[in-house]
């Protein structure tokens, strides 16, 4: 099911409680594995959407692409829900996603891509989360340097 908006009608905010942390790949190949702290039963989340791109939303102000997480389609960012198309068998793995503990594993996203999760009901879609690099770059020595003398 995906996300659906009305946000003319009524302005129904939700809270983006999710919490993504990282976890190792589960299988071997490139994965990136996530888990979050899901939305109260209040906020009546109908579906969860990972948001990726080659960069930085703080660049351009956007990702690429979204991944539905429940429905397994992955969809033009800027698209409005037009041009989605299901993931390939094997991309996607998700344990308890309207439960607690709800897990995920994105498998071959392409290359160095920047992630961010939405949680959606019916109404509206909720703000980002924290924005995070997969795989994580190392710190170069001009940023180290940077964290040592702040």
């Amino acid at each position: 099911m995906a996300c659906l908006f009305n946000k003319i009608f009524r302005l129904v905010l939700i809270t983006a409680w999710l919490v993504v942390s990282f976890a190792s790949p589960v299988v071997a190949g490139d994965g990136f594995s996530f888990s979050w702290q899901p939305n109260p039963a209040t906020d009546e989340v109908v579906g969860y959407r990972l948001y990726y791109g080659s960069s930085s939303r703080s660049v351009t102000g956007g990702y690429d692409y979204y991944i539905e997480l429940n429905s397994g389609q992955r969809c033009p960012a800027g698209g409005n829900g037009f041009g989605c198309e299901p993931l390939p068998a094997g991309a996607l793995s998700c344990q308890n996603l309207f439960r607690d503990n709800p897990t995920c594993t994105v498998y071959n996203l392409p290359g160095h891509v920047y992630l961010a999760m939405t949680a959606c009901n019916a109404w509206s879609e909720s703000a980002y989360t924290h924005e995070v690099a997969f795989p994580p770059r190392p710190l170069v020595l001009s940023q180290v340097y940077k964290l040592l003398l702040d």
